[in-house]
């Protein structure tokens, strides 16, 4: 009897696939940022971000939408900790170990139920280059890298360090090339589309190309970029990109983000997690994926790529 090869075996793994009725995209998550442990009033507010997001799913979706589904997962968009340049603040370790009390990692070893992807903002790096935070490293240690990417519920979801410079964009350039037509992509970050020039200056990223950003993924099919940075919840278009902030539970707008992605429409909702009430409500038609990309995505086969960058 002969013995099928194992690529004759992936074969018919993925003709299986791509022949049968493909899982349709199915995703909600939620988004933070700037939540800058390591003072008093933070620690209070994020600790009211973490009960409103555990308490939310079920609950009704302004107008007709239906009700939160259990997020998949919650975006944390940088500046984790405070810098350290105050004596009033705990030092950088004591504040991240403060982060991972709350929002813990995978749903279980923290006050929140979901797993999180958290990335690194400019209060992050300052930590690491002035005050020994390693807090860039801690959240490598998390995830493989400070950039990093993962298909979850149908979509590719990538994490994009403070800025997509142009370290991180060689790296996004392949990430994105690998995937099947048509792949529904969301983008996190934790500047803005066009950076923060400082944060060049600061040593923070390599450049703020913003135009070679754009020219990176702009041949693919992102339904979403979402960043920090500005404390301020914003719904926005940028080069025609659909563009989210959250706002930041430390000051500025006091809300998060509720996204809902199916095969055909995204949703993004502003949560006020200090009144139980409902902000901005931005949706929209997104281009359905072919059933064989979504045979690929739901194979595995890319289901997690990181980078580590050099810790400058």
């Amino acid at each position: 009897m002969l013995r099928m090869s194992r690529l004759a075996a992936v074969i018919l793994c993925l003709t299986a696939l791509i022949a049968a009725p493909a899982a349709a995209v199915e995703l909600t998550f939620f988004v933070t940022g700037d939540t800058h442990y390591g003072f008093v009033t933070p620690e209070t507010q994020n600790l009211a971000v973490v009960n409103d997001m555990n308490a939310l799913p079920g609950t009704a979706y302004p107008g007709s939408g239906g009700t939160v589904a259990t997020p998949a997962f919650v975006a944390v968009l940088g500046d984790v900790a405070q810098r350290d340049d105050n004596p009033a603040y705990q030092a950088p370790a004591v504040a991240w170990q403060r982060f991972l009390d709350h929002f813990g990692s995978n749903g279980t070893d923290g006050l929140l139920h979901y797993a999180v992807r958290e990335l690194p903002g400019n209060h992050d790096y300052g930590n690491d280059f002035s005050y020994g935070g390693q807090i860039r490293a801690a959240i490598t240690a998390r995830h493989g890298g400070l950039y990093y990417s993962a298909n979850i519920g149908g979509v590719h979801v990538v994490s994009l360090d403070i800025w997509p410079d142009a370290e991180v964009r060689t790296w996004l350039a392949g990430d994105l090339a690998a995937l099947p037509a048509n792949a529904p992509v969301i983008l996190l970050q934790h500047d803005p589309p066009t950076p923060d020039s400082s944060h060049q200056s600061q040593g923070f990223i390599i450049d703020t190309d913003s135009t070679a950003f754009y020219n990176t993924v702009a041949p693919y099919n992102v339904i979403g970029l979402f960043h920090g940075h500005d404390h301020s919840a914003a719904s926005y278009t940028w080069n025609g990109l659909s563009v989210y902030r959250p706002g930041s539970p430390t000051k500025g707008t006091a809300s998060f983000l509720v996204v809902h992605v199916t095969d055909t429409a995204v949703t993004v909702d502003q949560r006020y997690w200090d009144s139980d009430t409902w902000g901005f409500h931005d949706g929209r038609t997104i281009m359905t994926p072919e059933p064989a990309t979504l045979a690929l995505l739901a194979l595995g086969t890319l289901s997690l790529v990181a980078r580590r960058r050099m810790i400058r």
